[in-house]
């Protein structure tokens, strides 16, 4: 459908309304394709990326600021409170509900990125780090992730074989993401820190 409109020059309002019908109705029919798997899925990151647009074209009128940063802030905190689990094959009745906190974490995080690239500093420095290192911790974090299931199935004294699961436990309680989100990111860009300053000189010597 982009394709299409960028070809054909439709409003991208017309097209997020199109894919939105599309994305409903193939949630409501559960078609599921070989290898593609379910198609709502597809349609659904669709949606997510056209609600770029939108964010881009009202971006400075609406979606900055104290006031709007406090609502999505708030939102998001009542929604992870509730302990409710929500993701991309979320049922047909939460797709609005999914679509919507999406929305709201686009515009909390444009926020903070713009409040933290005014201050400065350290905290400036360690985003940049992570943002240019943005490939390792992709290819890294899922086995990093481990690390905390681990700790989870030692503390809680549950069966090991729970450690393939993928990419966490799922029975896992929702507190548990704030260590996983840590080691994520984090555990990626120590190995990162630890290769470029020992162990790549050390290559570089030999040559």
């Amino acid at each position: 459908l982009f394709y299409i409109q960028q070809k054909l020059k439709l409003k991208k309002r017309v097209v997020f309304l199109l894919m939105a019908l599309e994305l409903w109705g193939f949630k409501y029919m559960n078609v599921s394709i070989p290898i593609i798997g379910e198609v709502s899925i597809h349609f659904m990151g669709g949606c997510i990326f056209l609600m770029g647009f939108l964010f881009h074209k009202y971006e400075k009128k609406y979606f900055y600021g104290v006031t709007i940063t406090s609502i999505t802030f708030a939102l998001l905190l009542i929604f992870s409170l509730s302990n409710k689990e929500l993701s991309m094959f979320c049922t047909f009745h939460e797709t609005l509900l999914f679509l919507c906190l999406s929305f709201c974490g686009i515009i909390f995080t444009f926020n903070i990125s713009k409040y933290i690239e005014k201050i400065g500093g350290d905290i400036k420095r360690m985003f940049y780090y992570m943002g240019q290192n943005t490939m390792i911790i992709l290819a890294l974090h899922f086995m990093c992730f481990k690390v905390i299931s681990l700790l989870y199935i030692l503390l809680n004294g549950k069966d090991i074989t729970l450690l393939s699961s993928f990419p966490t436990i799922e029975s896992i309680d929702n507190t548990w993401w704030i260590f996983y989100s840590f080691v994520g990111i984090g555990l990626p860009l120590l190995l990162k820190y630890h290769y470029d300053t020992y162990r790549s000189p050390l290559l570089n010597r030999k040559r």
